[in-house]
C-alpha cells in the first residue's frame, strides 16, 4: 500500500486547473507538470486536469490533461469556474526578475479562482526575486488569498515573511524533482556510445548569457577549461531559448553541444556521464544530485541560490567583478578532489528526498 491509499478520505476534489510555466519546452517546468499531473492520478484517477498553457495542443497530447491556451481568458475563466481547485505548479511563478507581465498574469489566474471561490495551493515554490514595489505589493496582496503553499528553500520562506504574507499555511519542503529515481549506469552508458572520446575527463556545462555573463565572459571561460588536454568539454541544453546561443559557443569554441534533452531522462542520461558539471540553470543542478555527479552552481537567481544553501551545493554568486578564470579554476579543482568533498550533499540526499516527497502528501490532504 502506498502513501496515497494509506491517508485520507476519498472525498477528492475532481475539477483541478494547474497553472505555471507551461507549454515553452523548458525541460524543468514540463518535467514538473508531468510529475504533478502523475501524483494526481494516483491520488485520484477520476480528476478532471486542465493545464493552463502557451501550447495547449502539445500539453493536451503529451500529458494526456485538457489544455486551455495560456491568453484564451474566456477559456480559462470557464475552465475556473467548473473547477474545484487551483494548483500552481512548482517553479518560481511570483517574480520581476524576467518582467513584470507574467507576475500580474499568474496574480490575475489567482484573483480569478478566488471569485469563484476556489481552493488554491501553490506547490513546490520558488519566491523571488521581486525588485519593483509593485511586484512586492502586488506578491503579498495575491499570496495571502492562497489556502495553502509549498515552498522548496529556506529564502523562499524569508521572501514570504517580508512580503507579510501571513495567512496561508506554509510548509518549507524541497525541490519536487529530488523524488524522480537515479538512473542504471547501463543507460548512461548506452547514450554516452553516441558521443564517444578518448579524454581523461567529461566537463559539462549548463550555460545562458544572463546578467554579468555575456558570451565574451563564457568564451574565455570555454577556452580557460579546453587549455588541458585530458578535458573533453560539453554544452548542455535544458531550455530552446538557449540552443542559439550554445551553438554559437560551440562553433566558436569547438565545443561539443549535446542534442536538446526533450525528457528529463535524457538529461540524466547526459550528466550521468560526466565528470563534473557547472550549471547556472536549477534543473540542471537537480539532475546532478539526482545522479550524484559532482556539481557546482552560478546563482545568477534566488531559486538557484536557495537550492544551493539548502542542500549543501558549492556555488558561487555573480558579480560584474567575477573573472572567467575564478570560475574556471574552480570547476577544475573539482576534478582533482575525492567525491566526498565536492559532494558533501550526497550523504543527506535521502533525507531531501524525503523532504521533497512532502510536496506529494501534502498535495494529496489538500485534493481530499
Amino acid at each position: 500500500m502506498d502513501i496515497f491509499t494509506e491517508w485520507g478520505d476519498q472525498n477528492e476534489m475532481n475539477g483541478l486547473v494547474v497553472f505555471g510555466y507551461y507549454g515553452r519546452g523548458n525541460l524543468g517546468d514540463e518535467t514538473n507538470l508531468r510529475e504533478l499531473v502523475a501524483v494526481i492520478r494516483r491520488i485520484n484517477q477520476q480528476a478532471e486536469i486542465t493545464v493552463i498553457s502557451a501550447n495547449p495542443e502539445q500539453t493536451a497530447r503529451k500529458f494526456q490533461v485538457n489544455a486551455v491556451a495560456k491568453f484564451s481568458l474566456i477559456d480559462i475563466i470557464f475552465a475556473v469556474w467548473h473547477a474545484d481547485a487551483l494548483i500552481g505548479g512548482g517553479g518560481s511563478l511570483f517574480q520581476d526578475r524576467t518582467s513584470l507581465r507574467s507576475l500580474l498574469y499568474y496574480s490575475l489566474i489567482i484573483l480569478l479562482a478566488k471569485i469563484s471561490r476556489l481552493r488554491i495551493l501553490m506547490y513546490g515554490q520558488g519566491m523571488g526575486p521581486l525588485h519593483s514595489f509593485l511586484g512586492r505589493i502586488l506578491s503579498g496582496w495575491i499570496l495571502s488569498m492562497v489556502d495553502l503553499i509549498t515552498v522548496r528553500d529556506r529564502l523562499s520562506i524569508i521572501a514570504l515573511s517580508e512580503l507579510n504574507v501571513r495567512k496561508p499555511e506554509v510548509y518549507i519542503t524541497a525541490e519536487p524533482l529530488l523524488t524522480l529515481p537515479e538512473l542504471p549506469k547501463t543507460m548512461i552508458n548506452h547514450y554516452w556510445l553516441g558521443h564517444p572520446t578518448d579524454k581523461r575527463f567529461k566537463v559539462g556545462l549548463i550555460i545562458q548569457e544572463d546578467g554579468f555573463m555575456r558570451k565574451k565572459f563564457w568564451n574565455q571561460l570555454l577556452e580557460c577549461i579546453g587549455w588541458d588536454q585530458n578535458i573533453e568539454l560539453y554544452l548542455i541544453a535544458v531550455d530552446p531559448k538557449d540552443v542559439s546561443f550554445l551553438r554559437q559557443l560551440s562553433y566558436n569554441s569547438e565545443v561539443t553541444l549535446l542534442p536538446l534533452a526533450t525528457e528529463w531522462e535524457e538529461l540524466q542520461k547526459a550528466i550521468g556521464g560526466l565528470d563534473v558539471i557547472a550549471s547556472t540553470r536549477l534543473h540542471g543542478l537537480v539532475a546532478a544530485v539526482v545522479q550524484k555527479v559532482p556539481c557546482f552552481g552560478m546563482a545568477v537567481d534566488p531559486k538557484m541560490e536557495g537550492f544551493c544553501l539548502q542542500l549543501g551545493v558549492p556555488f558561487l554568486r555573480p558579480t560584474s567583478k567575477m573573472e572567467w578564470l575564478t570560475v574556471g579554476n574552480r570547476i577544475l579543482s573539482y576534478l582533482c578532489e575525492p567525491f566526498e568533498e565536492c559532494c558533501p550533499w550526497a550523504s543527506q540526499l535521502d533525507f531531501w528526498r524525503a523532504r521533497a516527497l512532502e510536496n506529494q502528501l501534502i498535495l494529496k490532504k489538500f485534493i481530499s
